[in-house]
C-alpha cells in the first residue's frame, strides 16, 4: 500500500520542491562560480607574485655571478694576488693584502650584504674576506667543493644548495658562487677557484612570508630536491613526492630560476582562498533551513483547522467502512466541513437502512431454505422400514411390531415438525433413540450406540433433525461391511456454545475424497434423507455467526470423528 498524503505534506513538499530546493541548488551555484573566479583570481595573483620573486632571484644570483666573474678577469687583483703570494718584504705582503681587501670590499659597500669571499691559490693557499666571525670554517672542505671536476674552468656556477659553508657561523640561507680560471689563462693566474657566499634578504622573507595566507614556498635545486622552505619538514624530498602530496585541494604555482638552474614554487590551500565565501554560504544556507523550519510551523498551524476536522470525518468513513452503521459525524466547523457532515450522515442511514432490509430478506431466505432442507424426505427409507416391519410380522411378534412402529412414528413427526426448528435436546435424543432402534433391527447386531453428555442441558435446545444425519452415515458408511463397531454421540455445553461430536471406529474415509465432503452433491438413497454434510453444514453457516462450523476428521481404517458447533440455544425463544 503507497504512502498516505495528507494536505500538510502535498502543501510541504511543493514549498520544498518548488521554492527552497530551487533557491539552495541557485546559491550553490552562485557559490561554485564566485569560488572558481576567486581561485581562478588567486591563481593568477599567486602566479604574478611567484614569477616576481624568480625573477628577483634570478637577479640576485646574476649580479653574484657578475660578481664573481669579475673578481676573477681583475688584473689588479690577480697582480696582487702574485704580490701577496710571493713579497719581497713583509710591507710589500701587508699592502698586497690591503690591495686585495680593496678590490673586493666595494661590492659590500654597495650592496650593504653580508657574506664572504675566498680565494684558493694554486700553492694551497687561501685569501678570505668577510664582515662577520668566520673562525671555523672548514677551507679544505670547501676548496673541494669549488674543484668540482664536472664544472668547466672559466664557468661561473652556483652551489646547488643554500646552506652555509662548511663550519660557518653564518646563518642560512646564503647564496654561494664559484668560478675557476679559464684554462688560457691558468699560466697567469695564481688563484685557483674564487668562492662568493652572501646572505640574500629574498630568501629569508622567503621562509615566512608565505605562512601570513596559509601558503607553503618551497626552492627545489638541480637535483629536483627540495633545498629551501617554510615547512622544514619538507627539506631534501624529491619535488614529485612534495608535489604529489598535495591534493586537488591546492593552487600550485611554480617559476624557473633561470641563472641557477632551480625551481621557485608556492603551494595555497583552495580553502584560504575560498575560506570567507564558504562561511558566508553557511550562513546563506542556515537561514535558508531556518526559513524552511518556520514555514513548517506556519503550515502546521495554518491547516490545523482544516486538517483536524477532516481527519474526524476520515475516521468515521473507516469505523463505517469497516461495517459500524452506527457512526454519525458532528456537524461542526467551517460550512463546507458542516455539509460535508450532513452528506456523510445522509449517506450512512440510507446505507444502514437497506443493509438491514438485505440482511432480514437473507435472514428469510436461508429460514425458508433450512424448511425446506427439512422435508427432504427419502422414500427408499420408508420403503426399507415397512419392509423390514413385514419382515417382523412374519415371525409372528407382535411386541416387536408394536416397538418398530412406536419409533418409526416418533421419527417421522419428528422431521415433519412443524413447531418450529429448535427442540430440547432431551426430545432429540429420544428421536435419535428411536432412529437407532430402527436401524438396529434392520442391520441386527453389527453397531453399538453411546450417547454422552456433559453440563446441564435444561431448557437448551438443539435444531432439529441436525444430528441424525451424522449417525445415518456413521451406521451406512462407517459400518458397511463391518460386524461390529462402535458409535459415540457426545453433547457438552461450553458457554457460549454446544460442542456436539459423532465418533465412529469404522471404515473412516479416503484421504482423497475428504476433500469432497462439504461440495454441494447428491447423497445417498439409502438414509431417512437427502440431507448430506454440505447441508448440515449450510444449515449451521446460515443460521449462525462465527465460530460456528462443522468440521471432520477422519482416518482410513480407524475411524471418523464429525464436530458440529452452535450457540446456546433457549427452548423458551423459540
Amino acid at each position: 500500500m503507497g504512502r498516505k498524503t495528507t494536505v500538510l505534506y502535498q502543501h510541504t513538499v511543493a514549498f520544498v520542491f518548488l521554492v527552497a530546493l530551487p533557491v539552495a541548488l541557485v546559491l550553490l551555484f552562485i557559490s561554485f562560480i564566485f569560488r572558481t573566479e576567486l581561485i581562478r583570481i588567486a591563481q593568477q595573483q599567486t602566479s604574478e607574485a611567484v614569477t616576481r620573486t624568480a625573477q628577483n632571484l634570478d637577479t640576485e644570483a646574476m649580479n653574484f655571478a657578475l660578481f664573481t666573474s669579475a673578481l676573477m678577469n681583475d688584473e689588479i687583483l690577480q697582480e696582487q694576488v702574485k704580490q701577496f703570494l710571493y713579497p719581497q718584504n713583509s710591507e710589500q705582503k701587508y699592502l698586497a693584502a690591503r690591495g686585495i681587501e680593496k678590490s673586493i670590499s666595494w661590492f659590500f659597500r654597495i650592496t650593504s650584504r653580508i657574506g664572504s669571499v675566498f680565494l684558493f691559490f694554486r700553492d694551497g693557499g687561501h685569501f678570505q674576506y668577510s664582515n662577520y666571525p668566520s673562525d671555523t670554517i672548514d677551507y679544505e672542505t670547501i676548496r673541494e667543493i669549488c674543484m668540482d671536476p664536472r664544472r668547466a674552468d672559466g664557468e661561473v656556477w652556483p652551489l646547488d644548495t643554500v646552506s652555509a659553508l662548511p663550519g660557518a657561523i653564518e646563518k642560512p640561507p646564503v647564496l654561494s658562487m664559484v668560478v675557476r680560471p679559464r684554462l688560457a689563462d691558468k699560466k697567469n693566474s695564481s688563484i685557483s677557484a674564487i668562492l662568493v657566499s652572501f646572505r640574500v634578504p629574498l630568501l629569508d622573507s622567503f621562509l615566512f612570508s608565505g605562512q601570513q595566507n596559509g601558503a607553503t614556498r618551497i626552492l627545489v635545486n638541480t637535483q629536483n630536491k627540495v633545498i629551501l622552505s617554510d615547512n622544514k619538514a619538507l627539506y631534501n624530498q624529491p619535488y614529485e613526492i612534495v608535489k604529489a602530496g598535495y591534493t586537488k585541494s591546492h593552487i600550485v604555482i611554480e617559476s624557473p630560476i633561470e641563472h641557477t638552474g632551480w625551481l621557485f614554487a608556492e603551494v595555497i590551500p583552495i580553502h584560504f582562498v575560498t575560506h570567507r565565501v564558504d562561511i558566508m554560504m553557511r550562513w546563506v544556507l542556515g537561514a535558508l533551513f531556518l526559513i524552511a523550519l518556520l514555514f513548517g510551523f506556519y503550515s502546521r498551524a495554518f491547516f490545523s483547522d482544516i486538517i483536524k476536522p477532516l481527519r474526524a470525518v476520515i475516521l468515521q468513513m473507516e469505523e463505517f467502512a469497516g461495517g459500524n452503521f452506527s457512526v454519525r459525524v458532528q456537524e461542526t466547523g467551517p460550512e463546507e466541513f458542516r455539509e460535508l457532515g450532513s452528506s456523510f450522515n445522509s449517506m450512512v442511514n440510507r446505507i444502514d437502512e437497506l443493509t438491514k432490509r438485505i440482511m432480514q430478506e437473507q435472514k428469510e431466505k436461508a429460514r425458508l431454505e433450512i424448511e425446506a432442507l427439512r422435508f427432504q424426505l427419502n422414500p427408499h427409507f420408508i420403503c426399507n422400514t415397512l419392509t423390514s416391519i413385514n419382515m417382523m410380522a412374519s415371525l409372528a411378534k407382535v411386541e416387536p411390531i408394536k416397538k418398530m412402529t412406536t419409533a418409526l412414528i416418533r421419527v417421522v413427526q419428528e422431521t415433519l415438525l412443524e413447531e418450529g426448528t429448535i427442540v430440547p435436546i432431551e426430545r432429540e435424543l429420544k428421536n435419535l433413540e428411536s432412529y437407532v432402534y430402527i436401524m438396529r433391527v434392520r442391520f441386527g447386531d453389527t453397531f453399538t450406540y453411546e450417547v454422552q453428555t456433559k453440563g446441564d442441558f435444561q431448557g437448551i435446545g438443539i435444531p432439529t433433525m441436525l444430528i441424525q444425519p451424522l449417525i445415518e452415515n456413521a451406521i451406512l458408511h462407517g459400518m458397511r461391511g463391518r460386524n461390529t463397531g462402535n458409535i459415540v454421540l457426545s453433547i457438552t455445553r461450553n458457554d457460549p456454545y454446544l460442542l456436539i461430536t459423532v465418533q465412529d471406529d469404522g471404515n473412516g474415509i479416503p484421504f482423497e475424497k475428504q476433500e469432497e465432503l462439504f461440495a454441494l452433491q447428491k447423497d445417498g438413497k439409502r438414509g431417512l434423507n437427502k440431507i448430506g454434510l454440505y447441508n448440515i453444514r449450510r444449515r449451521v453457516v446460515l443460521s449462525y455467526e462465527p465460530p460456528c462450523d462443522v468440521s471432520i476428521e477422519s482416518w482410513p481404517g480407524e475411524g471418523t470423528l464429525v464436530k458440529i458447533l452452535i450457540p446456546l440455544l433457549s427452548v423458551e425463544n423459540q
